[in-house]
């Protein structure tokens, strides 16, 4: 984490104060060091299974809809996961979720304010 925020810093001048381990894995040790280090260690609630669903994304945007369209923005909230890094999701699945949200009536956020975290806390210089 020390040589991502050297990156980070040396690249835009400050590094951001949430981490998604890699595989949703970080045990205790990992939570403690994040915690020391002035992280927010992020979670999902919504998987896309983009990486897996490359060669059939429809399967991805199934997995999205269905968990949107029977949900309300009055009552539900969602940490949704895909990977930038794969053309189906950037140029499939990208606007499937933010067409999907859009009609639902969501608000698209940063992390930090779906956590509620003032936007001076997002990143740490």
């Amino acid at each position: 984490m020390i040589q991502l925020e050297a990156a980070f810093t040396n690249i835009i001048g400050k590094y951001p104060t949430y981490m998604r381990p890699p595989y949703f894995e970080c045990g205790g040790n990992c939570l403690s060091v994040m915690d020391t280090l002035s992280y927010h260690t992020i979670f999902t609630n919504l998987d896309t299974l983009d990486w897996a669903n490359t060669g059939n994304i429809q399967v991805s945007k199934d997995i999205f809809s269905g968990a949107i369209n029977p949900s309300s923005p009055a009552s539900s909230s969602w940490i949704v996961l895909a990977h930038d890094v794969h053309p189906t999701t950037v140029n499939s699945l990208a606007q499937h979720m933010i067409d999907t949200v859009a009609a639902k009536g969501y608000r698209t956020v940063t992390v930090g304010e779906c956590l509620g975290d003032p936007a001076a806390n997002w990143y740490r210089t």
